[in-house]
C-alpha cells in the first residue's frame, strides 16, 4: 500500500519535475538562477529571523514535519519543529501548525489539512 501510496504521488508531482526540466530552455533561465542563488544567499547571511517580532499582521505558519529543506538542518543543525516553532513564537499574532506526514511541499502533500487550516485562519 505504501509503494503505491508513494507512486502516486510520484506521478501527481511530475508536473513540478516537467516545470523544472522546462525551466531550463527559458529565456531568462539565467536571470532566474542567478535570483535563486541571491535568495539562498540572503537566507544564509540576513536570515529573517531577528526581524520576525515587527510582524504586525496575524499569520499562519504551516510546516511539514518532514521538511528538510527550511530549516535546513544542516545549516541550522536541528529539526524542523523546533526552528518553525521559534520563528512563530517570535511573530506576536501567530498561529503555527505542524502537519505530519509532510515535507517542504506541504500545500501539495496535504492539501486539504492545509486548505483547512487557512480556511479556519481567515474566519
Amino acid at each position: 500500500m505504501k509503494i503505491f501510496q508513494k507512486i502516486s504521488l510520484q506521478r501527481k508531482a511530475q508536473f513540478m519535475i516537467d516545470d523544472r526540466i522546462k525551466i531550463r530552455t527559458a529565456s531568462d533561465f539565467t536571470a532566474y538562477c542567478y535570483h535563486v542563488t541571491q535568495g539562498v544567499h540572503a537566507m544564509v547571511d540576513s536570515p529573517v529571523f531577528d526581524f520576525l517580532a515587527k510582524v504586525s499582521k496575524p499569520t499562519i505558519c504551516i510546516f511539514g514535519t518532514n521538511d528538510n529543506l527550511i530549516p535546513n538542518k544542516f545549516l541550522n543543525g536541528g529539526p524542523t519543529k523546533k526552528y518553525a516553532k521559534a520563528c512563530a513564537e517570535k511573530m506576536p499574532d501567530c498561529t503555527f501548525h505542524m502537519i505530519n506526514k509532510a515535507g517542504h511541499f506541504v500545500m501539495f502533500e496535504k492539501s486539504k489539512e492545509v486548505n483547512d487550516l487557512i480556511k479556519e485562519f481567515l474566519k
